[in-house]
């Protein structure tokens, strides 16, 4: 009965970590002053330098214009998370005081984030201006769905026959 229990709780363990949620690989590329959108604004371009075997870059969207949603903190936090929904990996940035951080990660879908590593004129870690998320362009190639490879096997065999047909008449 003692290694049944033992062998029960080992495999609730194993499938515990199995099911863990993994943690999204984010990787910093930098710590860059100014804007990141806008006029003048240089993330894109930042990014295209930092990363570019992944560019081109477009921006997705930005919490301050309504995309997306936190889930904690906000704009004038200092950190929290941002639902996107996007699917993938991507990149983005964290707008606060005069200046960005500019992130890469695998997981674009719930990002963690936060302003440490940013100052303002005080000296001071600031509030959250906003999010700004990017996305490249090249997206998955579709495998065929089986339904349209017999769909055009059955046009072409259905055109051969139309001629062969037409040959004989």
């Amino acid at each position: 009965m003692k290694n049944f229990a033992t062998l029960l709780a080992g495999s609730a363990i194993a499938a515990a970590a199995f099911t863990a949620p993994a943690q999204a690989a984010t990787t910093l590329l930098g710590n860059f002053e100014g804007n990141d959108t806008g006029n003048g604004g240089t993330g894109i371009s930042n990014l295209t330098t930092s990363a570019p075997d992944l560019a081109p870059w477009f921006l997705a969207g930005k919490s301050d214009k309504g995309f997306g949603s936190f889930s904690a903190g906000g704009h004038n936090s200092m950190s929290g998370t941002w639902v996107t929904n996007l699917i993938g990996s991507g990149a983005f940035s964290v707008k606060a005081g005069t200046g960005y951080l500019l992130f890469l990660t695998d997981d674009m879908s719930s990002i963690n984030w936060s302003t440490l590593g940013l100052v303002n004129g005080g000296g001071n870690t600031p509030g959250l201006s906003h999010l700004t998320a990017y996305t490249g362009t090249v997206p998955p190639t579709p495998a065929p769905e089986p339904l349209t490879i017999l769909g055009s096997l059955a046009a072409l065999g259905l055109g051969a026959t139309m001629r062969r047909r037409n040959q004989e008449a």
